[in-house]
């Protein structure tokens, strides 16, 4: 691992894609986990960081979830998983961080999937995004009028899927208009393979 860091020079961008589970709870790949997203955090352009096992601790968890409150002037897709299977207290826990999201700077984002982490709905970055998910985690506004407000100034939206929890009693505006059909596809999951075609 520390070899493709070396091979890679101090520029080349860096497509990050982690797995947490309990065979990879060494000290030494959590180190290196760690030392790629804090010291190389500008040059990842791709990120998908899943946690798989109940083996990772809140504490190391929250920490590396930290690191996404840095700016992130390369980043292109961010998907964030945690398998609730696997931490069953996970829907009552909440992740706080001290500064906003991808510190309301990640001009280059795309595609963002974000479970337990606040995304502002005022954030510039928002308007870049041509792929959005959220899943019955995400902690998203919850009111329909201002979700409709939000998504009405993503102008390069192509994909959207929304799972989070909306308001109950909530009034929904007329929907008649409303096309039911998706203009394209869902997007590629971003795996390393695919992820050029976000991008």
């Amino acid at each position: 691992m520390h070899e493709i860091l070396r091979r890679s020079g101090g520029e080349s961008p860096l497509h990050v894609f982690v797995v947490l589970r309990s065979y990879k709870a060494g000290e030494g790949y959590k180190e290196f986990v760690d030392l790629v997203l804090s010291k190389h955090w500008a040059r990842v352009e791709r990120l998908q960081l899943h946690f798989a096992g109940p083996i990772v601790q809140k504490e190391y968890r929250n920490h590396i979830l930290s690191q996404l409150t840095r700016p992130a002037p390369s980043l292109c897709i961010c998907h964030i998983e945690i398998s609730p299977q696997l931490y069953p207290d996970l829907w009552q826990v909440t992740i706080g961080l001290s500064s906003p999201l991808f510190g309301n700077v990640t001009p280059n984002l795309r595609y963002l999937r974000c479970e337990r982490l606040a995304i502002p709905t005022d954030a510039t970055w928002l308007s870049g995004l041509t792929s959005f998910i959220t899943t019955e985690s995400t902690r998203f506004t919850g009111a329909v009028v201002e979700t409709l407000t939000v998504l009405s100034n993503l102008p390069r939206l192509t994909y959207l899927e929304l799972a989070h929890e909306m308001l109950v009693g909530d009034v929904v505006p007329e929907a008649s208009g409303i096309s039911s059909k998706s203009a394209c596809g869902p997007p590629a999951q971003p795996r390393m393979s695919s992820a050029q075609r976000i991008c």
